[in-house]
């Protein structure tokens, strides 16, 4: 496939509703669309347009390192006229594919995304830690680009944001912010994350936190007064939590999970369902805001299965919800339909991830 003729066929794609583009040698191109797999009606790759392919993107994200070498690679690539894509490189029974997902040109803001006000009101924190949670394709990292955005336009701070890859492009407003993109700009979010403290930030965003050193870093840097924003790939406070505490050693985790429970401020989770009478689908969010009961079960872990009944009972006076109360919520809109509400809640996250996988 030519460049060019690649460019099109991404524009059609975005223009097709697709959230993920997948495409390998020798099968159809798959699209995404509304959480439904579809194929796409064109002739197969072969393995030398799939090579032809990945150099060009590489040669135009300018990535280090020859095609032969590629086992795996997240980078980015840019279509005039639609907009950027985060690219997953891989190599796939011998030979190469790729999945693309279309980032929106403009960040949403809190009324498009459909997040309650607690939500927002955790982005005008000054410190702590504040984890935005979900599986694979559930906008965190577009939750995570309005949390930045709302600092960006409302408050004067230096935000550091270390990606990979870099999704949103912020520009300056009342903040200076500065992007940095592990394996660009940086050897790793751990590298990164040492230096931060010498560059004077206020707020520091982390695209992940998957390694011990990593959180560790993270958590330091909250305990030294700094505002910390980090996406966590599970669905669920609980779920969130046991994944972060998890990464470490079992000899040292009652110590992390004592700090996460002192420098935690809060947890969006979210998750997407089908809307009922329109083609797309609708963030459906959990929020734990802390407090000095929940401090005390998230730093045991045996009391973890209370966190449910800790938001829904703290609404009123923390703005903590569950999966359930805004489930209801969008069914009693006509946003949803009472079988998405029965399919949905009450049900184990970790349950439906395992599903979603098998």
């Amino acid at each position: 496939m030519h460049p060019w003729t690649f460019d099109q066929f991404l524009t059609a794609s975005v223009n097709a509703g697709a959230s993920d583009i997948h495409i390998k040698a020798h099968a159809q191109p798959i699209l995404r669309v509304h959480g439904i797999l579809k194929e796409v009606k064109l002739e197969p790759m072969s393995d030398e347009m799939m090579q032809g392919l990945v150099g060009h993107i590489l040669e135009y994200s300018r990535c280090r390192g020859a095609v032969d070498e590629l086992k795996e690679l997240d980078t980015f690539y840019h279509v005039d006229d639609c907009g950027r894509f985060r690219v997953h490189l891989l190599r796939e029974n011998g030979g190469f594919a790729m999945v693309l997902r279309p980032i929106p040109g403009e960040i949403p803001g809190w009324q498009q995304l459909g997040l309650p006000e607690s939500a927002r009101k955790l982005a005008q924190l000054n410190g702590g830690l504040v984890l935005v949670a979900g599986g694979t394709g559930s906008g965190k990292s577009t939750t995570l680009a309005a949390m930045v955005n709302e600092m960006n336009l409302q408050t004067r701070k230096h935000i550091v944001t270390i990606e990979n890859p870099i999704e949103f492009i912020h520009e300056d407003h009342l903040s200076w912010v500065t992007q940095r993109e592990v394996g660009r700009d940086t050897e790793s979010f751990a590298t990164a994350l040492r230096g931060v403290l010498r560059q004077d930030p206020d707020v520091i965003l982390l695209s992940e936190m998957n390694d011990p050193d990593t959180v560790d870093a993270a958590l330091n840097a909250v305990e030294n007064g700094h505002f910390v924003l980090s996406a966590v790939p599970k669905c669920g406070a609980a779920q969130a939590i046991k994944h972060l505490v998890d990464i470490f050693h079992p000899q040292v985790r009652k110590g992390v999970r004592q700090r996460l429970a002192e420098v935690l401020r809060g947890i969006v989770s979210q998750r997407l369902v089908c809307r009922l009478n329109e083609a797309g689908r609708v963030l459906v969010a959990e929020v734990m805001v802390m407090s000095p009961a929940s401090r005390e079960l998230v730093a045991e872990p045996s009391r973890a299965s209370e966190l449910k009944n800790y938001m829904e009972r703290g609404r009123q006076e923390y703005g903590t919800q569950s999966f359930d109360q805004h489930l209801m919520d969008l069914y009693k809109r006509g946003i949803i339909s009472l079988e998405t509400v029965r399919m949905v809640a009450g049900r184990n996250p970790a349950d439906q991830e395992r599903e979603k996988r098998s």
